[in-house]
């Protein structure tokens, strides 16, 4: 199939690339028609076309699928019927791909290559680049600290001092929002202290307060961007992962 997701981690900016998926579904939506201005955009390719970022086009809210739906299904129309575009590649978060295959079934419409991608797709981020370290050696590191009391291996990425702050913080019962803001960003991605509050409900100064926890230094799971969204940092996803899959049983890479 033509179209297929390229998953990735660490929500890389992409401003620097040809195509990003909400530039693209932007036009679209001020086109005449939107199928119509998105092949018009894609035909400006002469090569397998890859898409940036298509995890932008969807939040984890009750408004949060519709853009990401229509993408999707006009590229599947297009790449379908249209002669001269090649391959179609879509970037995307691993968490959010994760939550719609689960959600949505969207692996049907869009589904994973693991290997063998396009060439040019040459990134450090990419998730099937790093699982192997992620379920191999940092959530088993992890689970024998926790089960059977073995210290982390010398060099290992995850400061102990730092783990054990998290984890007072994270497993107490009235962490719910804690948990849930954490949940949050890491299936939606890089948020405003806007977005996250009308997600999840929570009053306005509740959720400065949770997310500044994250960002301290003294545990520093959350990075606070200039442009004022709040991102969990790329090295501690592993530990956020770990963190929701034993405390709440979120176990977003399961179905992967």
């Amino acid at each position: 199939m033509p179209l297929n997701a390229v998953l990735n981690v660490g929500w890389k900016d992409n401003s620097g690339y040809e195509f990003s998926a909400k530039k693209l579904h932007n036009k679209a939506k001020g086109g005449e028609d939107y199928e119509s201005t998105l092949l018009q955009q894609l035909r400006t390719s002469s090569k397998s076309i890859i898409i940036h970022s298509t995890e932008q086009l969807f939040r984890r809210n009750v408004n949060g699928f519709a853009d990401v739906k229509q993408f999707v299904a006009s590229l599947i129309s297009i790449v379908t019927k249209e002669e001269g575009i090649g391959d179609v590649y879509c970037l995307m978060d691993v968490f959010s791909y994760a939550f719609l295959k689960g959600a949505k079934n969207f692996d049907y419409q869009l589904p994973e290559i693991k290997n063998n991608f396009h060439k040019d797709i040459i990134r450090s981020d990419l998730y099937r680049e790093c699982e192997g370290k992620w379920s191999k050696e940092i959530l088993p590191a992890l689970e024998d600290f926790e089960r059977i009391g073995k210290p982390f291996p010398e060099g290992f990425s995850v400061e102990k001092e730092k783990y054990l702050r998290l984890r007072d913080i994270l497993s107490r019962g009235s962490a719910r929002d804690e948990r849930r803001s954490l949940a949050t960003l890491l299936v939606s991605g890089p948020s405003t202290m806007k977005e996250i509050s009308e997600d999840l409900g929570l009053n306005y100064t509740l959720g400065n307060r949770i997310l500044g926890i994250f960002a301290d230094k003294d545990i520093k799971v959350v990075d606070i961007q200039n442009n004022g969204k709040y991102v969990i940092y790329q090295d501690k996803l592993p530990l956020v992962v770990f963190f929701l899959r034993e405390i709440m049983g979120l176990d977003f890479l399961r179905s992967l």
